[in-house]
């Protein structure tokens, strides 16, 4: 058997370096897993683009001729949380109704109160089709909704230095967005904080070490880039030129004889 590419759909999210989605799944419903295989079509996941491929028979001719438009719906699942959930909530469907022309074409998110979750609708046309298989495939983008959060960076260490000579700081000259952290969001965790689960946790498994927070000024989008300039000081000493991105997960930089501490970066709301 032989398929054809005819529809490519891929997910995309600013904040990402590559631009691409990694990790999220676009998945056909039950019904349009029906409508494509009668149409002797297939949904095909690669990497964070979907291909719907369709059975060719002779050279450029498909099995099954497509006569009329035919409706196509897919779910997103496995969405990072970098993607704005509450914005998503709003308006959970990306369609190409009234969507342009452009290639690839950018699909609109809209608002859906049927809608179960976050999904994808498009319209795949007979001239579409055809055009796909004498080689022009249809090309479709959803561009997921970037969070913003306040950054908040803690650090475990056993240096004595005072409170005040930890500072976030951005380097001279450095350009672009960033966020702001002042004295007014740094803290040393004393005591188990229930509103900051990790830094209550860090300053568990680190019996004797200190635990200092950097929060945000305020919220930032959320990026797998780091802002360039990003510094930690201590004092007039850089200790890291640096500092990566926020994560929902911890992240842990250092271990070595130069810097023998612990960073552990998160994303919080």
């Amino acid at each position: 058997m032989a398929y054809r590419p005819v529809v490519e759909i891929a997910l995309t999210h600013a904040g990402c370096a590559t631009g691409a989605l990694p990790g999220a799944a676009i998945v056909p419903d039950a019904a349009t897993r029906a409508r494509l295989a009668g149409l002797r079509m297939q949904a095909k996941p690669v990497g964070e683009r979907l291909l719907i491929l369709s059975e060719i028979g002779e050279p450029g001719r498909a099995l099954v001729a497509l006569r009329e438009p035919v409706r196509l719906r897919f779910a997103i699942a496995d969405l990072p949380a970098t993607a704005d959930a509450a914005a998503l909530a709003k308006a959970p469907l990306f369609t190409d109704d009234r969507a342009g022309t452009a290639d690839p074409q950018p699909l609109r998110r809209v608002a859906a109160p049927d809608s179960a979750g976050v999904a994808i609708q498009i319209k795949l046309t007979p001239a579409q089709h055809a055009a796909a298989l004498a080689g022009t495939v249809r090309r479709c983008t959803a561009a997921l909704p970037v969070v913003s959060a306040r950054w908040c960076f803690h650090l475990v260490t056993d240096f004595t230095n005072p409170i005040a000579e930890w500072q976030v700081l951005r380097a001279a000259g450095a350009r672009g967005a960033a966020p702001d952290f002042t004295a007014s969001g740094r803290s040393e965790l004393t005591a188990a904080d229930p509103n900051d689960p990790i830094g209550s946790a860090l300053r568990a498994a680190n019996p004797g070490c200190r635990v200092i927070r950097f929060l945000s000024d305020a919220a930032h989008p959320a990026s797998d880039v780091p802002v360039p300039g990003l510094e930690l000081r201590l004092g007039a000493n850089r200790l890291l030129a640096a500092l990566p991105a926020p994560s929902p997960a911890v992240v842990r930089i250092g271990g070595g004889a130069a810097f023998a501490h612990t960073l552990r970066v998160v994303s919080t709301r």
